[in-house]
C-alpha cells in the first residue's frame, strides 16, 4: 500500500536525491524549494506502508480550472511497481477537490516509459514543440487529460 503526504521543506533533501537520480537535467534545490513555497504548487510524496522512506514524488501547479504536472519521479528500485501511477491517481483526486477540470504536461518524445504511463492514465497528445529538448534535437510532446 502506498501512503501520500504533502511535502514540506524537511522533505527537500530526499526529493532532491530522487530528482538527481531520475533526470538528466535535474532541478536545483532552489527550484524545488521555490515550488514548495509557491501557493499555487504542490509536491506530493509517496511512501510504502512497509518502508518509511520516500519512494517517489509528483510536483504540480494549479491555476483553476487547470493544472500542470511539472515533475514526477520514483526511486530506481521502486519503479515498475505502480508508484508513478498511484502518484498520478492521487494528484487527480486532489485536483478534482480543487475543481480542476484539465491537466497538462509536456514530455520528451524519446521518454517512452513516461509517454506510456501518461497514455495509460488517460492523457492525449495534443501537440508538440519541435527542438525543445537536447539542444534542439528532441521535441516536447504536449499532453492533456480532462478530469
Amino acid at each position: 500500500m502506498i501512503l501520500f503526504t504533502h511535502a514540506t521543506l524537511k522533505d527537500l533533501s530526499t526529493i532532491l536525491e530522487i530528482e538527481h537520480a531520475s533526470f538528466e537535467h535535474p532541478w536545483s534545490k532552489e527550484s524545488l524549494a521555490g515550488e514548495l513555497s509557491d501557493p499555487l504548487s504542490s509536491i506530493i510524496i509517496a511512501k510504502s506502508s512497509s518502508n518509511p522512506d520516500v519512494c517517489g514524488y509528483s510536483c504540480y501547479k494549479i491555476i483553476p480550472p487547470e493544472a500542470e504536472l511539472l515533475r514526477i519521479a520514483v526511486r530506481h528500485e521502486g519503479r515498475r511497481q505502480g508508484t508513478a501511477q498511484a502518484l498520478l491517481n492521487e494528484m487527480f483526486r486532489l485536483l478534482r477537490l480543487r475543481q480542476v477540470v484539465t491537466v497538462y504536461l509536456e514530455v520528451s518524445e524519446i521518454n517512452r516509459a513516461a509517454i506510456a504511463l501518461y497514455k495509460k492514465s488517460g492523457f492525449l497528445v495534443t501537440g508538440s514543440r519541435p527542438g525543445y529538448y537536447d539542444h534542439g534535437t528532441t521535441a516536447a510532446l504536449l499532453l492533456q487529460r480532462d478530469l
